[in-house]
């Protein structure tokens, strides 16, 4: 069948037009062997450029993401380092605080960035230079100096020993009114030469009185007499009354109350007796005032009555007051540390500072500068007893008015109870009493004459006659 060279029959052409609407990518039907020969070198090209490009845009996103990996490890580190730095700036102000030291660089393939610079500790701050305060002008009065405990020594001894005497003043002598059991002597003492001179006797022996000096006589109030056999005890209320310039004693009018260790004080030429036990053996908190002039006692309203009964305690006047301190209580045998101050124009009574030491037949004196001198004295408080038998103390204390307190002085060279005390120009003397003479505790009557001096103290010569005196027991 005739036709054109490499073209088809008219019928073919026909069926290709239709094909070619029916199928655009394949104009006509071709066999394989056509498409071989014809197109197959231009597929082959266009596969292999393909290839290639694909390959290209493989390579190109690989190095593309190792940059952005290595950019952002770059950004990763100088971040912290930046943030790193920020803190260490941060922390300089916190000199307290040391700085943390560089986090070493993440392991990595790439090289790392080079390391901050060590950051360096902040600088310790410089103290202030203190200056010193410019030296105080010397002052116009010199400090004063600081408290003396004082000092005891020892002096001519008595004659007799004495113990529950009772011991005052007048002018270089000290009078000695005995009070031992069998004894109802008077002695003088001479504080310059140490002599020691026997007066008239008392009118009658007596125990635990109370004693005063008022216008050149000594009373002897109230106390213990004793008769029969055995031993036997009785409080009474007379008084006796010695005159200094005649050596003489007397009877005068008697107390309202029978009373034993009781304890007195002068004060503006009154006698005042107070406290003690009577003859049924109460404690008394009531108080009897003597005036010479008219030679009698009143006893007191209640109202004038101690706040603690007593017996056994000390008084002394200072000023315008009169200061009770220890004794026994009504408990008995309770030892107290209690001081009451009297005052006569109101008639009543204050408490004030208790003593350091619970003690009673105890020495005290008035010492100058408005001070009050305990020592010595007895304890039968349950803390006080050693081995069934009560206490007796060597320990001295001073009272001040003004400041209502209590210091310790010098104790005494060793303990005594049951003496008296006396100040005399210049020093305070201690004369005999009872004291532990052996290991089975037994008590003698001492001898003994100690002195007390204290540098505050001076010389101001006697006291007054009028002056308030120890207490006898």
């Amino acid at each position: 069948m005739a036709g054109r060279p490499g073209g088809a029959s008219p019928q073919l052409s026909a069926r290709a037009t239709a094909q070619n609407r029916l199928d655009p990518l394949f104009p006509r039907k071709w066999s394989f062997e056509y498409a071989s020969c014809a197109y197959g070198p231009v597929y082959m090209a266009l596969l292999s450029s393909m290839a290639i490009v694909a390959i290209f845009l493989c390579a190109y996103s690989a190095s593309t993401l190792r940059a952005y990996q290595f950019a952002e490890d770059r950004a990763y580190h100088r971040g912290a380092d930046v943030i790193h730095t920020l803190a260490q700036s941060r922390l300089s102000h916190f000199p307290t605080i040391s700085a943390f030291p560089p986090d070493p660089p993440p392991a990595s393939m790439y090289p790392s960035p080079p390391p901050p610079p060590t950051p360096q500790p902040p600088p310790r701050p410089v103290p202030p230079v203190l200056r010193k305060a410019p030296p105080k002008p010397p002052s116009s009065s010199p400090l004063p100096p600081p408290p003396d405990p004082g000092r005891w020594s020892t002096t001519n001894n008595i004659t007799s020993a004495l113990d529950g005497h009772g011991v005052v003043a007048y002018g270089k002598f000290v009078y000695l009114v005995a009070g031992t059991i069998g004894i109802s002597q008077l002695f003088r003492y001479d504080t310059e030469t140490g002599e020691m001179q026997e007066l008239a006797p008392l009118l009658a022996y007596r125990s635990h009185f109370a004693v005063a000096l008022v216008n050149a006589s000594i009373y002897v109030t109230g106390g213990s007499d004793y008769f029969g056999q055995p031993l036997f005890w009785r409080a009474v209320n007379s008084v006796m009354v010695y005159d200094i310039s005649s050596n003489v004693w007397s009877w005068t009018s008697s107390l309202n109350i029978k009373r034993t260790g009781s304890c007195s004080a002068v004060l503006d030429g009154k006698v005042y007796i107070i406290g003690g036990y009577d003859d049924a053996d109460n404690f008394l908190s009531s108080v009897e005032q003597l005036d010479p002039a008219t030679g009698v006692w009143r006893l007191l309203p209640d109202s004038s009555n101690m706040a603690s009964a007593r017996e056994h305690a000390r008084a002394v006047a200072v000023g315008s007051y009169i200061y009770v301190a220890g004794g026994h209580g009504e408990d008995y045998p309770v030892t107290l540390d209690i001081v009451e101050r009297f005052d006569p124009s109101s008639g009543t009574w204050s408490t004030m500072a208790p003593m350091t030491t619970a003690r009673s037949d105890f020495g005290i004196a008035t010492v100058p500068g408005g001070r009050i001198l305990a020592a010595g004295g007895a304890c039968a408080n349950a803390e006080c007893i050693v081995d069934g038998r009560f206490s007796t103390w060597s320990e001295v204390e001073e009272y001040s008015v003004v400041g209502n307190t209590w210091v310790r002085r010098a104790p005494l060279p060793q303990p005594l109870y049951r003496f008296g005390m006396a100040w005399v120009a210049g020093g305070v003397y201690a004369f005999g009493g009872y004291n532990p003479a052996n290991a089975l505790g037994e008590y003698t009557a001492s001898k003994r004459v100690y002195v007390y001096s204290n540098t505050q103290y001076g010389r101001d010569g006697q006291p007054p006659a009028t002056a308030a005196a120890p207490d006898a027991r």
